[in-house]
């Protein structure tokens, strides 16, 4: 009876959309299956009636299968927000809204049971759809985009430095990320080498200070990292130094490294609705960044971080470098030596200047530095060597005294 059934009713029920289709699944054999389960029933208890179909089962299954379709197809009103920057003009860019739809699942599903209790099974039935308006335009959304974090840091004199700092701050400015997206330091500003304008300047590497393309460059996003805070982003990904840095409190930094494959990152999502753009300016020696956006906290809340040391660890043992221009058992202090530490940082919460909460964040260890002497163990005592201009001075017997 069940193939007899089935074969009477072939089975292709489709729901469209434009370009959007969907197979609906044969629900007949699960309601069959029951059906003729009670008949048989009833029949085997003696009563003996002719029975029809009944259809009207078929519709929780419809309603589920028309859910799923619409989950798929439902798409959310987008309102206008800023989309980009006009870096010739100086001017941000802001993309109008996007209307969304809602797919009508009730009246689908009416519709095919119609079709179903007139034995027709084999249809294509337009989705009807409702379309949704964005709630602000690009003109409203202007006056709500805001400068909603900020933080600056000082650079040094160092021309190889500020160069590199200049690259990633020019990578960094006027990018957007829009909702759902993820920001990446290192992808945003590629592999820091040579052949990007890149040049070397002092990073560490394996615990060593080195000369590096790309030196100077953690500067850029320790500086960003505190911008984020203090905006009410969280950060997905977050590494501390190697050494306690000295343009941003110890805690508060964020160092990355790139190979062009992996390594440390900066990294956060952007789970707003609206879009959050990335202003960077650096100018007379000093970064600023700041997050532009439709503001995350609300009126009167400030979000800052607080830091300590909660800890120090015993310096290396010193490091040694002959100079036999010293006297045999003088030692030098070249650089002094550094202890390892330890800090926490918390994330202070303020309402109107007044702090509500105030939460502990993460800890950062940072490695000691090792002192360098220099002394002289060999026994020999080395003149040390003359400039031309110092020579001179000395066959003229003119002693040359500080100004």
């Amino acid at each position: 009876a069940k193939e007899r059934i089935l074969n009477s009713y072939v089975w292709d029920m489709r729901v469209s959309y434009g370009e959007l289709s969907e197979n609906l699944k044969n629900p007949l054999p699960e309601m069959l299956d029951l059906q003729l389960a009670e008949i048989y029933q009833k029949s085997e208890a003696g009563e003996k009636n002719n029975h029809t179909l009944d259809f009207s089962s078929l519709e929780a299954d419809l309603e589920e299968q028309i859910s799923e379709i619409a989950i798929k197809w439902n798409r959310k009103a987008v309102n206008a927000q800023l989309s980009g920057r006009d870096k010739e003009n100086n001017k941000w860019i802001y993309s109008e809204g996007e209307n969304g739809i809602r797919v009508d699942e009730k009246a689908i599903v009416q519709e095919i049971m119609g079709l179903i209790r007139e034995r027709k099974f084999v249809a294509t039935v337009e989705a009807t759809v409702q379309e949704t308006v964005p709630e602000y335009s690009a003109a409203v959304m202007k006056e709500r985009y805001k400068v909603i974090g900020s933080f600056s840091t000082t650079a040094t004199s160092n021309q190889n430095r500020n160069n590199n700092i200049s690259l990633a701050m020019n990578a960094l400015d006027g990018l957007v990320i829009f909702p759902g997206e993820e920001f990446s330091f290192n992808k945003t500003t590629g592999n820091r080498t040579k052949e990007r304008g890149y040049m070397p300047a002092g990073a560490y590497r394996d615990g060593k200070l080195v000369e590096e393309p790309g030196g100077g460059v953690c500067q850029v996003s320790s500086t960003l990292y505190n911008a984020l805070i203090f905006s009410g982003i969280q950060t997905t990904e977050r590494n501390p130094h190697s050494y306690e840095p000295s343009y941003v409190t110890p805690g508060e930094d964020a160092m990355v490294s790139y190979d062009g494959y992996s390594g440390p990152d900066l990294r956060f999502v952007n789970t707003q609705d609206t879009s959050v753009a990335i202003r960077a300016v650096f100018q007379d020696k000093k970064l600023t960044i700041s997050i532009i956006g439709v503001p995350i906290l609300e009126d009167g809340i400030t979000v800052s971080m607080r830091s300590e040391k909660v800890k120090e660890y015993e310096m290396p043992e010193p490091e040694y470098e002959e100079d036999q221009t010293l006297q045999p058992g003088q030692e030098v202090v070249v650089k002094e030596g550094v202890k390892g530490t330890v800090w926490k940082t918390w994330l202070v919460t303020s309402k109107d200047g007044k702090v509500i909460k105030d939460d502990y964040f993460h800890s950062s260890t940072y490695r000691g530095k090792a002192a360098l002497v220099r002394r002289n163990t060999t026994g020999a005592v080395v003149a040390p060597e003359t400039s031309e201009a110092e020579q001179a001075y000395d066959n003229a017997g003119i002693s040359e005294q500080p100004l």
